[in-house]
């Protein structure tokens, strides 16, 4: 079944006889119908672009071309960014991955230095305090 070109909207009844409007492919489908009452409507892509005059719109017809040509390279450009993003969270996750083991190592020697002095291990001095410093 395919979907006709031309419907009408008229007024009919629905199941129960109340008054609605319906479809239908005709203007009339009955001798109790008035053609008048019909609204028509065709179906977008059997109408050929025209102008008022009635000469087909050829700028329309490339402009409609050139937005088409337009979506493909905005979906181009969406696959490219979707690429880019992930890339991104691959290097977010590398970053976190190694923030984390900074910590840890940082959590480690305060936790062994903290060790160091309850033991009552004197702290390493680096070199410029073993000379004397700054303040010589």
């Amino acid at each position: 079944m395919s979907t006709p070109e031309i419907i009408y909207l008229i007024p009919g009844e629905d199941i129960e006889g109340y008054p609605e409007m319906v479809w239908c492919e005709s203007s009339a489908p009955s001798d109790h119908c008035d053609p008048e009452e019909a609204v028509k409507y065709v179906r977008a892509d059997t109408l050929p672009v025209v102008t008022d005059n009635g000469k087909v719109n050829v700028g329309l017809i490339a402009e409609n071309e050139r937005l088409q040509v337009r979506v493909s390279e905005l979906e181009a450009e969406e696959e490219g960014a979707k690429e880019a993003f992930g890339v991104i969270v691959d290097k977010m996750k590398d970053l976190r991955s190694r923030n984390l083991q900074i910590e840890k190592t940082i959590h480690r020697q305060v936790i062994e230095i903290s060790r160091l002095y309850r033991s009552g291990a004197r702290p390493l001095r680096n070199d410029a305090d073993k000379v004397g410093g700054d303040n010589d």
